[in-house]
Order: structure tokens, then sequence, then C-alpha cells
């Protein structure tokens, strides 16, 4: 199985614009409900390219966290986080 990059290899924000990334996150289980897995992606809320970056986790802060961390190792700044909720 070949491992995917955390961040879309092809997309590249307009750097005169502030970065303004949609969070969302879903989740399936393996064998049982109680074995959650939660995937947590993030789409470019002018454009709606999805999947700009990804992680697996926990749905918790700390995964959040995790996320932000991809984010920052691109060196991308984000200067507003929207969601669904």
């Amino acid at each position: 199985m070949s491992h995917l990059p955390p961040v879309c290899p092809h997309y590249a924000p307009d750097p005169a614009a502030p970065l303004r990334l949609c969070a969302d996150e879903m989740w399936s289980f393996v064998r049982r409900k109680k074995q959650q897995r939660w995937l947590w992606w993030v789409e470019d809320a002018a454009t709606g390219q999805v999947v700009v970056a990804f992680v697996f986790g926990r749905r918790t802060h700390a995964t959040f966290r995790r996320l932000q961390a991809v984010l920052a190792a691109a060196g991308w700044a984000v200067a507003q986080w929207l969601t669904d909720a």
C-alpha cells in the first residue's frame, strides 16, 4: 500500500489572500463501534478544493492540533478556521 502525503502536493494557496480553511471529520469503525477511527480533513474555503491536508485519530483536540502541525510544517499560516458546527 502506498503512503499518502498528509498535504496535497498540488495545492498552492494564494499568498496574497488570507488562508481560510474548513475542517471536517468523519468516522468509521474496525470490527466494533467502540473501535472508532476518525478521518479529519481540510478544504480551502474559497475554492472548495477538498483534501488539502488530513490526519487520522480520535475526535479530540490533540488530533486537531496534529492537523494544525501538518499545515504548519507545510509553511501554511491559517488566518481563519471554519467548521460545519
